[in-house]
Formats: structure tokens, C-alpha cells, sequence
């Protein structure tokens, strides 16, 4: 079965996991900050994850713009951006999405109101959103814009890097994004380019613990999201049975801390290996572009244009049911995933519908060329099925 990865890691990765055994790494989240603070010219403060990133950014927001409740966000975005502005005491105001998935800068200015104190600007999946013309109109309204650079690194628009474009940025190491340390709570960053901002941070984060390694949540991680198979399907069961019955407990994933030491010599070694995985993952969508384009049941969103660098790959199927497909897939061996929110539902017209994950992270070569194969073997059996049904129709 070829799998959907959430990361690709070398013996490096593993030789650190082994390593925190005997070491602390102490020295990693300097030489990180110092890497990060180089590349993207920003003041760098290393926490245990994007989310407490964005929590620091809109409790400044919430202390700096009275009586202004309100956040934009993506319609389609990750339900942990959502719990966050919630628990900051703010709402979330959820604007349409572009073809590519990204804030529709045409919808913007009609959800700006005097309520408006910030904007949360992703770029889905590591494509670049039209982060110059949003930020020129949070500019213009002096709204507070978070450029949510979680998904992507080494990706830059208009010769500036991602990330560096709003009032600060943010960036993940959690699963399925460009550096992965882990899963939750294993690491993040905020860039900062507002001076107040700096001040307000520097006076939360003097107060902050250092993350703690949990191996419980090492072993999650590896059995769970990198070698999946019974582990997945076991912790998915477990966690349904969990809920239902409201035996889970409290957890401190999200607890504000200072990144864990062995957390940043990951993304240290991740940092230092992303030009190498990332024209690897261009070759790989290259010939997913070249292979898939032109079949005419499924379309591709962030790549329909051009070849550009994404953490995780999406196809768009406008007239058959993802699941149809998905359970296709899985017959002849290739995994799939159900993306964000109701974003696999059947196509509706909407962009953040018909949606499914194919493998992109840590795949061969040969793993691209039969999955695309089975995509046009796919095709031919829709196209079969509606041969048989016309003639039926026409007895």
C-alpha cells in the first residue's frame, strides 16, 4: 500500500530521536533561532507549536485593539485555528476560498467591519496566497494580519519568504508540514515584525516552561502518522470510543512553552535538508501535473498552472464522489485522505468541496507513476460506467 506520509526523515532525524536518550540538545534552539532569524530577516521566538504562536499574536491584538471581536479566517483551514480564536475570546469570521484554496481577496473587504481586529492568512497546503494584495488592505483598514506560514518554508513570493509579509508570521514542525518534529505540541515558531508585538511577547514568553520530551507522544507519532496500518485504524477507534464515552482527558499539547530541546534539533535538521526534499517533491509533482491534468474527472487546484512546491498534493472531483474514488484507490493498493472540514463532501460548486489527499511526502518515483496510473485506470472505468449506462437508456 502506498501511503499518504506526514514526513520525510532521514537516519539524521533518527539518530537525534536515539540521541535525546543521552543528550539534551541544548544547544539547538539557539542554533535554530539563528538559522530562522537569517533566513527570514524577523525577529524569532521558538515555541512548542504553531497554535501558541497564533495565541500570542491575537491575546496582543485583544490587549491593542479594544472593542474589536472579530478575526477573518479561511472557510477551509484547520479546526485548531478555529479553537484557538475561540479561546481567545474572539470570533471567527470565515471568508469564501480561491480555486487554489487560499482567503478569496475579492470577498474580503464586504466581511471588514469596525469589529474587525485581524486577518489569518494560510497558505494552504504551502501555496502561496495572495498575500501582497492582503496585506496591502489590512494595511489600509490597520488590521492586525497573521501571513500563517504553518504549512510551508523555503517558499518565497515577490523575493520576500512566506511568512514575512503581515504584522507577524507563523510556522508549524507538526505533522504533514515542510519541517515535522512530531505531532502536536512538538514545536513552532513566531516571526515577528511589529515592534509592540516584540515587546508584548518578550514580557509572555520570559514566564514560559521549557516544553518536556514525552516518549508516549514519540511512539503516537511514529506508530500513528509515520508508520500507520493497524496503528492508525486502532487510535482512530480508541479516540471515537474515547468521546463517546467522555473519558478523555485533559491535555497540555497546547499549553504556551518554550520549544522542547530535541524538538528544535529536529527542525535544525530538517531546515538544513529542505532544499534537497524540496526538489524531490517538485519532481514528484511534475509528473503528477504531466500525468493527471487531462483527466477529465478530476482536476488539480494548486497546480493547474504551473509546478510549485506543496507540503500536502489535492485533487478536486467535480462530478464523482471523493469516497468512490478513494475506496477505488485503496483496492489497488494507494491510501488517500479526507481533507479539512466537509472539504471531501461531494462538489457543490464551492472550492473547499469534492477534495482528497493522494500520497506526496516520501514516495519513489515509481510510487508517483502507478498511482497516476491508477488515476487513468479510474478513468476509463467512469467512462465505461457511462458507456453502459447511455445504452441502457437507449434499449
Amino acid at each position: 500500500m502506498i501511503k499518504v506520509r506526514v514526513c520525510q526523515w532521514s537516519y539524521k532525524e533518527w539518530w537525534i530521536l536515539f540521541t535525546a536518550l543521552v543528550s539534551s540538545h541544548k544547544k539547538a534552539p539557539e542554533r535554530l533561532k539563528g538559522s530562522l532569524t537569517r533566513y527570514f530577516q524577523r525577529d524569532v521566538v521558538l515555541l512548542n507549536s504553531g497554535r501558541a504562536a497564533i495565541a500570542l499574536c491575537l491575546q496582543f491584538v485583544r490587549q491593542t485593539k479594544k472593542g474589536k471581536t472579530e478575526v477573518i479566517i479561511p472557510q477551509y483551514i484547520c479546526t485548531s485555528v478555529i479553537d484557538t480564536v475561540e479561546k481567545c475570546g474572539l470570533q471567527a469570521i470565515h471568508a469564501p476560498v480561491d480555486d487554489e484554496l487560499n482567503l478569496d481577496i475579492t470577498a474580503l473587504p464586504a466581511l471588514i467591519s469596525d469589529r474587525t481586529a485581524a486577518i489569518i492568512a494560510p497558505h494552504m497546503y504551502s501555496c502561496s496566497a495572495n498575500i501582497e494584495a492582503i496585506a496591502s488592505l489590512s494595511r489600509e483598514r490597520n488590521i492586525f494580519l497573521i501571513d500563517d506560514a504553518a504549512q510551508v518554508f523555503g517558499v518565497k513570493h515577490a523575493g520576500k519568504p512566506l511568512g514575512t509579509f503581515g504584522n507577524a508570521g507563523v510556522l508549524s514542525f507538526a505533522q504533514a508540514k515542510s519541517i515535522v518534529t512530531g505531532i502536536k505540541g512538538s514545536g513552532g515558531a513566531l516571526l515577528i515584525s511589529d515592534p509592540e508585538l516584540k515587546r508584548f511577547v518578550d514580557g509572555q514568553v520570559a514566564s514560559y516552561e521549557r516544553n518536556r520530551v514525552r516518549f508516549s507522544r514519540i511512539v503516537e507519532f511514529l506508530c500513528v502518522y509515520k508508520w500507520r496500518g493497524i496503528f492508525e485504524t486502532a487510535h482512530y477507534y480508541l479516540t471515537r470510543i474515547k468521546t463517546l464515552l467522555h473519558v478523555n482527558k485533559p491535555t497540555d499539547d497546547y499549553e504556551p512553552r518554550k520549544i522542547a530541546y530535541m524538538d528544535a534539533a529536529i527542525a535544525l535538521n530538517q531546515v538544513d535538508s529542505f532544499d534537497h526534499r524540496y526538489s524531490q517533491t517538485l519532481h514528484r509533482l511534475a509528473i503528477y501535473r504531466r500525468e493527471l491534468s487531462l483527466l477529465p474527472f478530476l482536476s488539480l487546484p494548486q497546480i493547474s498552472n504551473e509546478t510549485r512546491y506543496l507540503s500536502r498534493f489535492i485533487v478536486r472531483l467535480k462530478s464523482d464522489p471523493p469516497i468512490a474514488f478513494r475506496q477505488f484507490l485503496k483496492e489497488h493498493g494507494v491510501a488517500s485522505k479526507l481533507t479539512y472540514l466537509k472539504g471531501s463532501k461531494l462538489y457543490n460548486g464551492n472550492a473547499d468541496s469534492g477534495l482528497l489527499e493522494l500520497p506526496l511526502q516520501d514516495i519513489s518515483t515509481a510510487d508517483v507513476q502507478k498511482i497516476c496510473a491508477v488515476c487513468q485506470q479510474y478513468s476509463k472505468h467512469l467512462t465505461n460506467e457511462k458507456a453502459v449506462e447511455n445504452n441502457n437508456v437507449t434499449r
